[in-house]
C-alpha cells in the first residue's frame, strides 16, 4: 500500500482526485479483507524512527494527525501490541537478522503508518492492534529475507495481515518533487512485473545507483512482500504515478485461503509444496528452488531429511493424473526431493499427456514420503494396507505403494508391481517392503 497523505480527502481537498485507482485500490483490500480482519496487524514503514536492521517499536498505543498536512482535525487512535511486537523483534533476530527495538506508551503514527490505516478504518469501523517496524535498516537482500522468515512466523493461532507501506519512484515527471528522472518509470515497471510474476530476481539484481536515482522509498517493503508471498499469486490492483510518485496497490493471501485450492486450507507443507512447484514452473519456466520450501513449514527437521517419495496428481473424482517418485532419495533434500517428483508427475508419467497449466484447479495432490527398503523373505511378512512393495529382478525393477483402492491381497500388489517392471515371473526375484507418510489434499466438503 502506498502512503501519500494528498489520497486522504480531508489533506487533499479534492486533488486527491487525481489518484483514483490508488484510493479505489486501498478500499479495495479493505473490502477484501472486511469479512476476515487480522487479530494484529505489523506495518512495515520507512518513515517512522529507523535503528540498526529492522527496527521495531513495541509502543502500548500509536496515535497520530494529519496536522503536518493541513488536516489538524483528521486524527487516528490505536492500540499497539507490545508482546507481538517483542515476540517478532526476538524472532528475526533469531533468524540472524539485525534488530533493534524502542518502546513507549503512547507512540507518534508516522504518515506511511497512518494513511493505509486510514483506509483500513473506513472499511472496518474498528481496527486491530498494530505493531510498527522500519526496514530502512536492512539491506535489499536482507529484506527479502525478512519476508521470508514473516511467512513462518508463529503468532499462537492469530491471524496477522502485514501492511507493506511504500511509494515508488518520487521522479516521474519534471514537476515530480524529487526532480526528474528519465529511467523512473522504468523502475516503478521493475516493481510492477515483480509483483505480478512473483518473483523478486530483477528487483534484487537493480544496480545500487538506478535504485538511488529512481528515489524510492518502497522498495524494501516491496522485497519483504515479494519474500513472503513465496512464489504465490499477488494480485496487483492498480498503478499510477499522478503526481509525479509512483503508486502501487496490490494484495496476497495464502494460498490455502484462495478459491480453487482443493486442499481447503488444511494442506500439508509437503502438499503446499508439490502444488507451488508445478505454479512456480507454469509462471516462470524455471524449477523452484528447494530453499523456497523451507518457507512452508516450521519442521525444518524434516525438510533437511534425505528420503524417496512418490508424488500423485489426481483428478478431483480421483481418476488418477500422474504419479512418479524415488524409492531412495536421489537429491539433497527431500524438499528437492517433493519438487522435481511433482515436475516429473505431471510432465513425465507415459501413461498420461503433460498436465496443462489450466488443469491445476481441478486436481488434487499427494505426497508419499518412504521409509528405507526392508528385504522380504516371506510373503507372510507383507500386507498391502500397510507396506508399499519393491519387485527387483536383474536390472528390472517394479514398485507398488500400500493402501491402494482395490489391491486387497499380497498376491495382487505382488503382481501389479512385477508387471509394471516387465518381470513375468516372481522366481528368482528380490522383494523388499516400505511404509509411507502419506500426505494430501482434501476437498473442505470431503
Amino acid at each position: 500500500m502506498p502512503h501519500p497523505p494528498i489520497i486522504i480527502p480531508e489533506v487533499g481537498r479534492g486533488e486527491e482526485a487525481a489518484a483514483g485507482k490508488t484510493i479505489e485500490g486501498m478500499k479495495e483490500i479493505g473490502r477484501r479483507l472486511k469479512e476476515e480482519p487480522p487479530d494484529s496487524l505489523m506495518i512495515l514503514t520507512p518513515h517512522h524512527a529507523m535503528g540498526r536492521g529492522l527496527h521495531v517499536i513495541c509502543a502500548d498505543r500509536f496515535k497520530g494527525d494529519m496536522g503536518m498536512f493541513r488536516a489538524r482535525n483528521c486524527r487516528l487512535e490505536v492500540d499497539g501490541d507490545p508482546e507481538l511486537a517483542l515476540s517478532l523483534a526476538e524472532y528475526v533476530e533469531s533468524k540472524g537478522l539485525p534488530v533493534s527495538r524502542s518502546k513507549g506508551r503512547l507512540v507518534e503514527l508516522d504518515h506511511a503508518s497512518f494513511v493505509p490505516l486510514y483506509y483500513f478504518n473506513k472499511v472496518w469501523e474498528t481496527l486491530p492492534r498494530v505493531v510498527i517496524a522500519n526496514p530502512l535498516g536492512l539491506s535489499y537482500e536482507e529484506s527479502y529475507k525478512l519476508g521470508k522468515f514473516l511467512r513462518q512466523f508463529d503468532v499462537n493461532g492469530k491471524d496477522l495481515g502485514i501492511i507493506f507501506s511504500g511509494d515508488l519512484s518520487h521522479r516521474l515527471i519534471p514537476t515530480a518533487p524529487a526532480g526528474y528522472y528519465p529511467k523512473a518509470k522504468d523502475f516503478d515497471a521493475a516493481v510492477v512485473k515483480a509483483f505480478e510474476t512473483s518473483n523478486a530476481q530483477e528487483l534484487l539484481s537493480l544496480p545500487e545507483d538506478e535504485i538511488e536515482r529512481a528515489g524510492e522509498c518502497g522498495l524494501r517493503s516491496a522485497l519483504a512482500f515479494l519474500g513472503m508471498t513465496g512464489g504465490e499469486s499477488i494480485a496487483v490492483l492498480s498503478y499510477e504515478g499522478p503526481f509525479g510518485v509512483g503508486y502501487c496497490t496490490a494484495i496476497w493471501k495464502p494460498a490455502e485461503s484462495t478459491e480453487g485450492n482443493p486442499s481447503g486450507g488444511k494442506a500439508h507443507p509437503y502438499v503446499k509444496l508439490a502444488r507451488l512447484s508445478l505454479e512456480h514452473y507454469f509462471k516462470t519456466k524455471k524449477v523452484l528452488d528447494p530453499s523456497e520450501a523451507f518457507l512452508l513449514s516450521p519442521q525444518r527437521d524434516l525438510w533437511d531429511k534425505r528420503r524417496g517419495c512418490f508424488v500423485s496428481i489426481k483428478k478431483l473424482d480421483g481418476a488418477l493424473r500422474g504419479c512418479i517418485g524415488t524409492i531412495r532419495p536421489a537429491r539433497e533434500n527431500l524438499a528437492s526431493e517433493i519438487i522435481h517428483n511433482a515436475l516429473a508427475a505431471a510432465f513425465e508419467d507415459p501413461r498420461f499427456m503433460p498436465l496443462r497449466q489450466e488443469e491445476l484447479a481441478a486436481v488434487k495432490f499427494s505426497v508419499d514420503v518412504l521409509s528405507d527398503l526392508e528385504p522380504v523373505t516371506s510373503i507372510d511378512e507383507l500386507d498391502p494396507k500397510v507396506y508399499g512393495v519393491v519387485v527387483e529382478k536383474g536390472l528390472r525393477k517394479g514398485v507398488l505403494l500400500p493402501d491402494l483402492e482395490g489391491v486387497d491381497t499380497v498376491e495382487y500388489q505382488l503382481d501389479i508391481a512385477a508387471q509394471k517392471a516387465g518381470i513375468s515371473t516372481l522366481n528368482g526375484a528380490k522383494i523388499y517392503r516400505f511404509t509411507v507418510e502419506r500426505y494430501e489434499e482434501v476437498k473442505e466438503d470431503q
